[in-house]
């Protein structure tokens, strides 16, 4: 009992993700999508210790319009 217990387990680690970890793929170098920040809202007048919010999205802020039809704009919309 004891040797087939030992031998299931044995299998087991050895069919695991982790012994297979020495052929991965060559290493490629990092790619950058299009996410992440964009800079281009930011207010570079006013100093981010003042405002935060508006160094940050000073610009958006500016030129954003609500449609008519809507009565906030969030993260969902």
């Amino acid at each position: 009992m004891n040797k087939t217990l030992l031998a299931a387990s044995l299998a087991l680690a050895l069919m695991s993700p982790g012994a297979y970890a020495a052929k991965k793929s060559p290493a490629r170098a990092a790619e950058l999508g299009t996410f992440g920040i964009d800079l281009s809202n930011r207010d570079a007048s006013v100093k981010p210790g003042n405002d935060f919010n508006r160094y940050a999205n000073g610009r958006w802020l500016d030129t954003y319009q609500l449609r008519d039809y809507d009565s906030r704009y969030g993260s969902f919309n």
